[in-house]
């Protein structure tokens, strides 16, 4: 279980990770450039947005393979659009405040505009998504092992190891399925309301 507990939280750090990066150039440049480079990004966001996480992930495991690195990628995929959705708005609504214009005002560039003035405000908006995220790409993980198409035996993980024990659902040795099964419903529910309460807090914040 301890085992299995590292891979899957690996791929969830790791996705996260990419889906961040994505997510958050895309959202920045569409959000503060507008006009025809946000059309083509928002269109990118509304297609991969009208299709399940999971079903995303699997078409990417099915045509890259399924190993560690494929995995991550497919599930990064199916998640970033929460990323950019997110960071296209806040990136709207500080793009016409005052200090961003002072700070075209003062010749900035584009970039330094953006990544220094910008992009510290979304911190607080990209940590709570984040933490959003990390719990969906657990589950998706889960998902896809559950399916067979997540990592390969004898690589442990939750979800594998729920997978590979379930014809002892309901037999003595129900254990092995309820052990992996309830270790990753509490970090799911754990990172779920870390996500809630953050967000409650950033909006009282913000109000």
């Amino acid at each position: 279980v301890l085992l299995g507990g590292r891979i899957s939280l690996l791929i969830g750090l790791l996705s996260v990770f990419l889906s961040c990066l994505i997510g958050t150039l895309l959202g920045l440049f569409s959000g503060y450039y507008g006009g025809w480079p946000d059309k083509i990004i928002s269109w990118f966001i509304n297609v991969f947005w009208s299709f399940p996480a999971v079903l995303l992930a699997m078409v990417f495991t099915l045509t890259l393979g399924k190993s560690l690195t494929s995995l991550v990628i497919a599930i990064s995929f199916g998640i970033w659009v929460d990323t950019a959705r997110v960071i296209r708005g806040e990136t709207f609504k500080y793009k016409n405040t005052l200090f961003v214009e002072a700070a075209g005002a003062l010749g900035f560039k584009d970039m330094r505009i953006i990544f220094l003035h910008i992009l510290p405000n979304c911190i607080g908006s990209l940590i709570v998504v984040s933490i959003s995220n990390f719990a969906s790409a657990i589950l998706i993980e889960a998902g896809l092992s559950f399916l067979g198409q997540g990592i390969q035996p004898p690589t442990p993980s939750w979800g594998g190891m729920i997978y590979e024990n379930k014809q002892y659902l309901f037999t003595e040795h129900y254990s092995v399925v309820l052990i992996p099964a309830l270790m990753l419903t509490t970090v799911v529910l754990c990172f779920t309301i870390m996500g809630n309460t953050l967000r409650d807090y950033y909006d009282a914040k913000a109000h």
